[in-house]
Order: structure tokens, then C-alpha cells, then sequence
């Protein structure tokens, strides 16, 4: 039996947007940040579906809070007011994060009826909130895409569309958190090769303070200061700000309080271990200065979070590495210990006169290798879960599967994927194959 010709002009609308979304998973596979992603993803989104307003939202790193970070025309007093949010409020976009399920209103009565306090709020009249699944489930963000008109019925293949964006956007943005996360890596490791090559270049140990101090900041923290015993107390031997106009301010201060002893730093220095304070309360210790002047000084910092770690060498506990970041959006956490504890040891090291090489820069070019490799994989699932129509998770196993199927690394043919080298369909078709029909072609 042949097509009716509506069953016709459904099938190439669902062909169209197919096509859209092909071109789209493209284009998100080379954004480069969580701007450009959803940026992408809010004008397709406008475009595609003649949307009144469309948001994409993201959690932020705590976990805590929904930040909005693309929109089309969305009232800027919504965005002025709800452009942060937290992740526990009674509001569509928190409660789409937190069950991970599709919210739909049809019209804004019902919108208010369900959250009165978005009563007075510029809101569209009928609206959709996708969740942006993470691989592991859990939703990072939304997509939320209003309409004007009064009681609009969002159809099966808008809604396909609309999840299928939607999960795309999530992919997008696990990948760039991914390459986020191993430039943080690479960074550091970075920083700690540079730092042991200086550390070994320089016979005089206040010299090396100096410039262990400033190579810190910014790559580590806003400040650091480095502390060395003398006799009863701590000596500050360098301090460093990432901020240039703020450096007289903490040179300052070092002057003033040249010997440090603060209880707390002479017990660490002596027996502690590196400790971190994720949320200092600097009110407290400008509230505790000693003079009006020191108020001022310590009213300039701000810091927001701190973390020492003793300078230990040879079981000689020889001072105290400080590290603090002030009103930049960054926290010092349980990674920064690490990299603080291996940095205090260096140093220490240095003090002592020995002489440590390390395999830095090999591990340094692994990472970058690894990186390089993770971003092709995670950007031709992206390709072949919009070709196969699948979750860019159920991509990655066919993709291995093929590559399997010819002895060669899913890397290599995640390479010939995004560039149009091979069909993805024939290449997955071809590692349907059973490993007995593979074995015996490779008899013959």
C-alpha cells in the first residue's frame, strides 16, 4: 500500500529535522565552551520550533546552584532575577534538575497554579523544560522553551526534537567539562614542572621562594606567601598577588607581621599536616587586626578560602606554604592540597640543597595525548548518536564494536567519523559481524 500524501509530508518534516539535527551535533562537537554550546543550542531551539523565549541552564560546580548561561527572548527581568537559582528552589527549572523528569505546562494558569511565585513574572504562555542528562543520569541543566500561544499541544516528533537537542546539549557539555577538567590536570602538572626546573636551577633557596611564590599565582591561587622557621616562630620569605595593584597591599602586611606566630600555622609547621579551608571567614580576621591600618589592609584581600602545607625535607620541618584565593569565583578544594603538598615538598627540597628531577613533562604530553584522544571519541559520539539516533552512550558501542571488528583503535576511527572518511552506517553495519565470521575472514 502507498503513502498518503500527509503521511508523505510528515515523513520528510521528520527527514528534515533529522538532517537539522546532524548539522547541529556538528556544530556542538566543536564548541568550545558552555557559552558556545548553549548558545548553539538556544538559537537552534528559537529557530527551529518558533519559540517565544528559550533558556539553557546549568548547575554550577557546588551542585547548588542553576545558572542561566544563553537566551532568546527571555524578559531581562527574569533573567536579572533568576539567572541564578538555587537548585532547591519551588521552581520549574530546579525541579526539572532534581527529579530529572520533562515538565510541561500548557497554558499560565496552570503555570501559576502550580508555582504562585511566578504569578507576577513575564512568563511565556505554554512551555516545555527538558533535563540535560549527564552519562551517569543525573541532570546538569535544562532546556526550556516557551511558546505564546494559549494551550499549545507539543506533538510526538516536536518533542523528539526537543529531547533529542536536549541530550545533545548534554553531551556537548560533559565534554567540554571533561576537557575542563584535564586542562585543570594538565595545568597543574605544568605548573609543577616548571616549578621543579626552577627549584633545581637556583643555589639560593630565598631566590627560589621568590619565584615559586609568583609562579603560583594566578595558575594556582590569588596569594601566596611562603614561610620559613625562625627559631620560635615563622620568617614570611615571599608573598606574591595575583593581582598587580593588590602586591603592595600583602608586601605591606608582610612587613608589618614579618615573624608570624599564629598559633595555629607554628603547630602545623612543627607536626600538622597540609589543611585547607574551603570558606574562610575573613570578617573575623579583619574584626581581630591590630590597628585602623591594618583593618584597611585586610579589608583589601577578601580572602575567600586558604590552605597551608608544611615544608618538609629530610624530616626537617623547615616552614609553611600558604596558598589563598580571594574574591575570584575559585575555591581552594582537596586537589589543590594535593598539588600544594607536592609543591611544599619541592620547595623544602630546594631549602635543603637536593637535587630531585621528575617525570613531569612526560606525563605532562600522556595527558595531552589523552585529552586530544577523549575529545575526537566524545565528538564522534555525538556525530553518530544524531546519525543512528541513539544516546551518544549507545553510540560509543557500536563505534567500538567497528573498531574492533578491524583491529584499529576506536580513536582512529572516531578520526575518520569526523572527517567523512568512512560511512558511519557501513562501519557499524560491518562490526555486526560475530567474532567466529571475523576469525574466518581472517583465515582466509
Amino acid at each position: 500500500m502507498g503513502q498518503t500524501v500527509g503521511d508523505g509530508g510528515a515523513v520528510d518534516r521528520a527527514g528534515d529535522r533529522l538532517e537539522r539535527l546532524v548539522a547541529i551535533a556538528g556544530r556542538l562537537s566543536t564548541a568550545g565552551s558552555t557559552e558556545a554550546v548553549s548558545r548553539e543550542v538556544v538559537d537552534a531551539s528559537a529557530e527551529e520550533l518558533s519559540a517565544q523565549r528559550v533558556a539553557v541552564m546549568v548547575v554550577d560546580e557546588s551542585g547548588d546552584q542553576l545558572r542561566m548561561i544563553a537566551t532568546a527572548g527571555v524578559d531581562p527581568l527574569v533573567v536579572e532575577v533568576y539567572g541564578d537559582v538555587d537548585v532547591a528552589a519551588d521552581l520549574p527549572a530546579s525541579e526539572v534538575v532534581r527529579t530529572g523528569e520533562l515538565f510541561v505546562t500548557r497554558s499560565r494558569a496552570e503555570l501559576d497554579r502550580r508555582y504562585p511565585v511566578l504569578a507576577d513574572v513575564p512568563m511565556p504562555a505554554s512551555m516545555v523544560v527538558a533535563p540535560l542528562r549527564a552519562p551517569d543520569g543525573s541532570a546538569v541543566g535544562i532546556l526550556s522553551i516557551g511558546f505564546a500561544e494559549e494551550g499549545r499541544e507539543v506533538d510526538a516528533p516536536t518533542m523528539q526534537f526537543i529531547q533529542g537537542l536536549a541530550d545533545m546539549c548534554a553531551q556537548a557539555l560533559h565534554r567540554i567539562r571533561v576537557e575542563d577538567q584535564l586542562r585543570e590536570v594538565l595545568v597543574q602538572q605544568r605548573f609543577l614542572a616548571d616549578a621543579g626546573a626552577l627549584l633545581i636551577s637556583s643555589l639560593d633557596p630565598t631566590e627560589v621562594m621568590d619565584q615559586v611564590a609568583r609562579l603560583a599565582v594566578p595558575a594556582v591561587a590569588d596569594i601566596c606567601a611562603v614561610c620559613l622557621g625562625d627559631g620560635d616562630a615563622l620568617r614570611v620569605a615571599a608573598i606574591a598577588h595575583a593581582d598587580p595593584d593588590r602586591q603592595p597591599v600583602v608586601e605591606h602586611l608582610a612587613a608589618r607581621s614579618e615573624m608570624v606566630t599564629h598559633e595555629g600555622l607554628i603547630a602545623l609547621w612543627r607536626e600538622g599536616e597540609a589543611t585547607v579551608t574551603a570558606e574562610v571567614d575573613w570578617t573575623a580576621a579583619v574584626a581581630a587586626a591590630e590597628d585602623a591600618e591594618h583593618r584597611s589592609l585586610l579589608s583589601a584581600l577578601e580572602v575567600t578560602s586558604a590552605l597551608a602545607a608544611p615544608l618538609v625535607a629530610r624530616e626537617q620541618r623547615l616552614g609553611v606554604l600558604i596558598l589563598m584565593t580571594t574574591t575570584s569565583d575559585r575555591r581552594l578544594g582537596p586537589t589543590d592540597l594535593a598539588l600544594a603538598e607536592d609543591l611544599a615538598g619541592r620547595a623544602a627540597l630546594s631549602l635543603a640543597n637536593a637535587r630531585m628531577h621528575s617525570d613531569r613533562l612526560e606525563l605532562t604530553e600522556n595527558l595531552e595525548r589523552a585529552l586530544r584522544n577523549r575529545v575526537v571519541v566524545e565528538q564522534a559520539k555525538g556525530v553518530l548518536a544524531a546519525r543512528l539516533a541513539v544516546t551518544p552512550d549507545e553510540a560509543f558501542e557500536p563505534l567500538r564494536a567497528a573498531a574492533r571488528a578491524r583491529r584499529q583503535s576506536v580513536y582512529l576511527l572516531a578520526e575518520e567519523v569526523l572527517r567523512g572518511a568512512v560511512d558511519v552506517a557501513e562501519r557499524v553495519a560491518g562490526a555486526d559481524r560475530t567474532d567466529d565470521e571475523v576469525r574466518r575472514s581472517d583465515v582466509r
